[in-house]
Formats: structure tokens, C-alpha cells, sequence
């Protein structure tokens, strides 16, 4: 008798590169004034809506259109999801950045300018279970965490409610990331399916 594995409710993750040159936005982001935080955690930009600086314009316009294929390809949507805030992590040695999820935020994403193989990779962490059971090998079945490892110029979009968080930074390098959350334009929803919202 043979028995057929389904897969169900992947969780839709994508990881694009920018092609374009990031020289300029690299040095503008490096000369950015970030907030004093608590001691080992990661540093974040005193600019919430970092995405509206005309010096990442460029970035600005790829992440949107990122955006938008995300929607139609995983969605199957036509719907306008907009960023809402953006902002800059930066990660001295000793930094991480706790588990956490982006609350009022549908699709939530982080760009990384500059990466090199001594920095810490983002960690996405299943739901808890509440059984263990002793696992001899580890699949995408049973693992709790899904280290994703990547390039410099890379975007990575996913949903945001999935928890994620960065481990300790071990390098001498700084680790910086921009980060973005976004919402729906309009109307959400469909009247005959009883999840009409009001337009916002």
C-alpha cells in the first residue's frame, strides 16, 4: 500500500536580488543616526519611514514592484498593498535581534545591502508544538527553525505574522538590514463572503 505525502499551507517566502549598484544608498545608510538601545540588542534607525528618503528612491520603486508580484503570484490578488513603516537595524558584535512578529502588517520584508559569510543569518521559527517527540533527522516536517542564509542586495518578503529574529553577531562587522511592514489600500475583503472591511 502506498501512501502519498501532502504538503499543506506552505508558508510563501521569497528572496529576490537587486541588480542595480547599492554604492550610494550603502554609504547613506551607514551615516544614518540610530536610536540608544537596550545593551546587546539590535540598533534602529530614529527614522521610522526610512523608505521615504529620496536617497532610496530606486530601492524603494524594486521593493514595491517585489511587493506587488508577491501579491498576484502567492495571492492571487490584484489588491494595492502599500509600505507603511521602514526602517534600519544595525548589529555591532555581541547584537541580535529577538524572535518577535510585525504586528498590523500583512506582508513584511527586510533588505540587506551588505552580507558577508561571518554574519548571522535570519531565523524563522515554526509554531510551537506540544509534543517532542526524539528526531533522529531533522526535515522540514519536524524543524522548529529555518535558518535562511543570504547575499548581499537581497530582499526577503514573507507573511507578518511568522516569528523570526536574528542570533548574535559574532563578527566585527556590522550587520545592518532594512526593514518594512505593509497594509492593504482600500477596501479588504468581499461582501458576499462576509469580510467586507470599510476603505481606509
Amino acid at each position: 500500500m502506498q501512501t502519498e505525502l501532502i504538503e499543506m499551507f506552505a508558508v510563501p517566502l521569497t528572496v529576490t536580488a537587486y541588480e542595480k549598484s547599492i554604492f550610494q544608498e550603502l554609504k547613506f545608510i551607514e551615516n544614518l543616526q540610530f536610536k540608544e538601545n537596550i545593551q546587546g540588542l539590535t540598533k534602529i534607525s530614529k527614522d521610522f519611514f526610512i523608505l521615504n528618503r529620496p536617497e532610496l528612491a530606486n530601492l524603494k520603486n524594486f521593493i514595491e514592484h517585489q511587493i506587488k508580484l508577491y501579491v498576484k503570484n502567492i495571492f492571487g490578488s490584484d489588491d494595492e498593498v502599500a509600505i507603511t513603516q521602514s526602517w534600519v537595524n544595525k548589529a555591532k558584535k555581541g547584537d541580535f535581534h529577538q524572535n518577535h512578529t510585525h504586528a498590523n502588517s500583512l506582508i513584511s520584508g527586510v533588505f540587506y545591502p551588505l552580507l558577508d559569510e561571518t554574519l548571522p543569518p535570519i531565523m524563522f521559527k515554526k509554531f510551537t508544538r506540544e509534543i517532542s517527540l526524539n528526531t533522529k533527522e531533522k526535515n522540514k516536517f519536524n524543524s522548529d527553525i529555518y535558518k535562511l542564509k543570504l547575499r548581499s542586495k537581497s530582499l526577503v518578503l514573507f507573511p507578518s505574522n511568522i516569528t523570526h529574529g536574528v542570533p548574535i553577531n559574532k563578527s566585527n562587522n556590522f550587520r545592518y538590514s532594512l526593514a518594512f511592514n505593509t497594509w492593504p489600500k482600500g477596501i479588504i475583503g468581499n461582501k458576499d463572503e462576509l469580510s467586507y472591511t470599510l476603505e481606509n
